[in-house]
């Protein structure tokens, strides 16, 4: 809302901003309300000159989706005004800027691998938990829980302990996996 007003836009000529808390990276661009009801909105509305992002990277991780949208964008000669880093997609003559271009091509880049070191780190972290024996997410195995108290370690239940044992004690005497689940399937 700023950088419009900046560039001469009243809070009568800006729409509501499109936010939704998605996945640029999990999610595919059909899956994305935000772009979805970004296309809607230029389809329907004529009067739109411009579009303002506060990042690139927040229209898209994914380079194609971002060419996608820039030459969307550059077909209806609607402006691409980004804050960070500064720049406007087109000229005054509504072509394509080639400073803009250079700029585009470069953040949508940095924006596709900051994605992809952000899911390295995720998966290192979680590596890194289950090491230390701590809960990072998923089912928890029947007959372990977490401590809270301990930062998340993953402990045995004492309340399901008895039941585990008893289980692989029947096991080891021959029951098989098949008699034990409708054992317990039915008798609780």
């Amino acid at each position: 809302r700023k950088l419009a007003h900046t560039k001469g836009y009243t809070d009568d000529d800006i729409l509501a901003p499109i936010q939704y808390k998605e996945s640029a990276v999990k999610l595919e661009e059909k899956d994305r309300q935000g772009l979805q009801d970004l296309y809607a909105t230029l389809e329907e509305r004529t009067d739109i000159e411009a579009v303002f992002v506060t990042e690139l990277s927040r229209l898209s991780r994914q380079e194609i989706v971002l060419f996608k949208i820039r030459d969307y964008l550059i077909e209806r000669k609607i402006q691409l005004i980004c804050e960070n880093p500064p720049f406007e997609l087109l000229d005054k003559d509504y072509k394509l800027d080639s400073t803009a271009a250079l700029i585009f091509s470069i953040f949508g880049c940095f924006a596709r691998q900051e994605a992809i070191e952000k899911k390295e780190r995720f998966a290192r972290g979680k590596e890194q938990k289950a090491i230390e024996g701590k809960f990072s997410g998923g089912n928890i195995p029947f007959g372990y829980a977490i401590d809270k108290e301990r930062d998340n370690l993953i402990v045995i239940d004492p309340e399901n302990a008895e039941l585990v044992k008893e289980i692989f004690r029947l096991y080891e005497s021959g029951i098989s996996q098949p008699k034990l689940a409708k054992h317990y399937a039915y008798n609780g």
